[in-house]
């Protein structure tokens, strides 16, 4: 079998085999993404689930938490809504759950129709009531909360219980899918891959030996000093006559080309001579040439570090300017601070002055009211001490009117006994006599009291006495401190008068601080100028120089591979003047 066609047989059997493993193992990746996909479905189905009967729980807790309270403003209501509003977007979500598996779709559309209707039952039958201060049904929450709740709630773990078998089913699947390509699948796809090994092999070792064969007649043939024997069946005299003519016109052909390669190899040695000189002169105008090209690169890259340190300088006195700005930016606004400062400060002290006057007439007022108070203390003292006088006479008639019920008590005592004499005829007096007696207990006791009365009148004026010695003492402190008062006052307007000359000579000072930084600003303004301009230019000279050095840069590129394809003409000359002159002694062996 020749070597093309066990090549063609070799990619037939290796192109079936890769397509064969490849169609295996993508219809495995195929059922195992259809697996992942279909479990990862089922898993946001239960999440899905979960939600949807967290928000119906929360719909009807905070909807019967409403009713309770009858409160339909503040957070509780808010809190419905935000519930009612999570139940409407669960209910969307159930319903993509249906057209993600079908197989649950009665199911699953029956618990979105028992959604919709708890929402309608809180809202017809519970809410719209309560805002329109309508009675609501009795049993009304009962049934909304244990059959309409738990029918849903029911349903909901049914679904979730087909999804959990789904789930369970699914990892099956794909245990049972992973075994049998671990098992089946793998297996073959080696065996197939194995053999294509073992086929390519077979057929490698035979091209090997076949190749081998020939280079051992070829060999033959390129040495001179052996034979090649080659021995070939004849059947009669015409067969030899054909085969020498055939001979003849092989040896005929072979001089002729034996001829023509001579010249090939006489051409070619001129050529290579040629070539060589030409590679010289080549060399020599390209070393030449790198030679001003590094110098042109040189002189680029001493202007470059020119422009750098001239670029560097200009941005240094670029930030002095900018420091400089900043400085005298903050000191105009300082000034105008502390201008508005100063004006406040004026203000304060014109103010303050006012306040100063008006506490002096305030002190005079003062002053004049705890004169005015002093006499009145005085006044007060005389009257008291009137009033001391009057309650010591009330308590000597109080003694004597105790005296005079002491006597009236005697004396009813001694009626009482005489009419105890008398017996029966003495029963008037006796009536009498305890009525006296009666008459002078109370006069006592209301004497007790109004003694008692004017002991405190006297304890409370001794008190009122202290503290209007105390008073007095304090109107004559107050007094004097009114006129320390007076003697700081006027020197606080005169030290104000003095600030006030100061503060103007400072703003004087300041003003001419504010022209001098408006001129320097304008002075660095116009630097900045004319530095953003030099930069400007020195950044164009900069990207200028930048392309000088690059353009220069190629240029050596291509300067460097000029040499280096010299060098290759020189060693292909040297090559070519090498192989004319194999050609040649190898012409003259044929020819011999």
């Amino acid at each position: 079998m020749k070597i093309r066609t066990q090549a063609i047989l070799l990619m037939i059997f290796g192109t079936a085999t890769i397509l064969l493993v490849g169609l295996l193992t993508i219809n495995q990746l195929n059922k195992s993404e259809h697996l992942a996909l279909e479990m990862q479905s089922h898993q946001s189905g239960l999440i899905v689930l979960n939600d949807f009967q967290t928000a119906a729980n929360n719909q009807v807790l905070y909807s019967t938490d409403l009713v309770r309270t009858r409160d339909i403003s503040g957070v509780r209501i808010t809190t419905y809504r935000m519930t009612e509003a999570r139940m409407t977007r669960e209910n969307t979500k159930l319903k993509e759950l249906i057209i993600a598996d079908e197989k649950l779709y009665d199911q699953i559309q029956n618990l979105v129709y028992k959604g919709e209707q708890l929402s309608k039952i809180c809202k017809l039958e519970l809410l719209d009531p309560l805002y329109s201060h309508k009675p609501i049904a009795e049993g009304m929450i009962d049934r909304l909360i244990y059959e309409v709740l738990n029918d849903l709630n029911s349903d909901t773990n049914s679904i979730r219980n087909a999804l959990d078998e789904r789930i369970k089913e699914d990892i099956a699947s794909q245990a049972y899918q992973k075994k049998r390509f671990v098992s089946i699948y793998l297996p073959i796809s080696g065996g197939l891959l194995l053999c294509l090994l073992l086929f390519c092999f077979a057929i490698i070792i035979r091209s090997l030996h076949s190749i081998n064969k020939t280079l051992y007649f070829f060999n033959i043939l390129a040495d001179g000093n052996s034979r090649l024997d080659v021995t070939m069946p004849v059947s009669g005299k015409d067969e030899i006559a054909q085969l020498g003519a055939n001979f003849n016109r092989f040896m005929k052909n072979l001089y002729h080309r034996q001829q023509a390669l001579k010249g090939i190899a006489e051409d070619q040695v001129n050529s290579g001579e040629k070539l060589y000189t030409l590679s010289l002169d080549h060399s020599s105008t390209v070393k030449q040439l790198e030679g001003n090209l590094n110098s042109v690169h040189q002189h680029g890259l001493n202007m470059s570090e020119q422009v750098n340190s001239s670029a560097q300088e200009i941005r240094q006195i670029s930030l002095t300017l900018d420091s400089l700005e900043k400085r005298s930016n903050a000191q105009s606004q300082s000034v105008v601070s502390i201008v508005a400062k100063g004006e406040s400060v004026q203000k304060t002290l014109s103010s303050q002055q006012a306040a100063v006057e008006q506490q002096g007439l305030l002190i005079n007022k003062v002053k004049e009211e705890s004169l005015n108070n002093k006499t009145i203390m005085e006044l007060f003292k005389t009257q008291i001490q009137e009033v001391l006088s009057q309650a010591s006479s009330i308590s000597k008639a109080i003694h004597s009117i105790q005296d005079l019920a002491d006597q009236t008590d005697v004396l009813a005592i001694n009626a009482s006994i005489e009419a105890a004499h008398a017996g029966v005829y003495g029963k008037g007096f006796s009536v009498v006599s305890e009525e006296m007696h009666n008459l002078s207990n109370k006069v006592r006791h209301n004497t007790s009291l109004v003694g008692n009365l004017l002991k405190v009148l006297d304890e409370k004026l001794l008190l009122m006495t202290e503290e209007e010695k105390q008073n007095q003492e304090s109107i004559a402190r107050l007094i004097n401190q009114n006129s320390k008062s007076m003697e700081a006052m006027n020197k606080l307007k005169k030290s104000n008068i003095e600030i006030n000359h100061i503060i103007r000579d400072f703003f004087e000072l300041l003003k001419t601080v504010q022209t001098g930084s408006s001129r320097l600003h304008e002075e660095t303004e116009s630097v900045r100028n004319s530095s953003s301009l030099i930069s400007t230019h020195m950044g164009e000279l900069e990207r200028q120089q930048t392309d000088l050095i690059q353009e220069t840069l190629e240029m050596s590129r291509g300067v460097v591979q000029l040499s280096n394809g010299t060098d290759v003409l020189k060693n292909l000359s040297d090559k070519n003047s090498q192989t004319a002159s194999t050609l040649n002694d190898e012409i003259r062996k044929m020819g011999a």
